[in-house]
């Protein structure tokens, strides 16, 4: 997970996406991931997909809320 944040946060996006789908494999509930993964999806052109994640995560508000406390990034799919 921690790797495809770093690669999220060095403009990586498609390294980021491989390694953030092979750790929800593992840990499907881990909603930090999805975040970012939603997050380089988005950047990475692919807004179907990161419209998936981000829908997801609406279902679970205490959740975003949490992640922005520890990851902040604006972003109009959080609010």
């Amino acid at each position: 997970k921690q790797r495809g944040i770093a690669y999220y946060y060095t403009n990586q996006f498609a390294n980021a996406i491989n390694d953030l789908n092979f750790y929800l494999k593992l840990y499907p509930t881990d909603y930090t991931a999805l975040y970012y993964r939603g997050l380089s999806f988005e950047k990475n052109n692919q807004q179907d997909k990161a419209n998936n994640d981000f829908e997801t995560l609406k279902k679970y508000p205490q959740i975003i809320d949490n992640i922005l406390i520890c990851y902040p990034i604006t972003n109009s799919h959080t609010t």
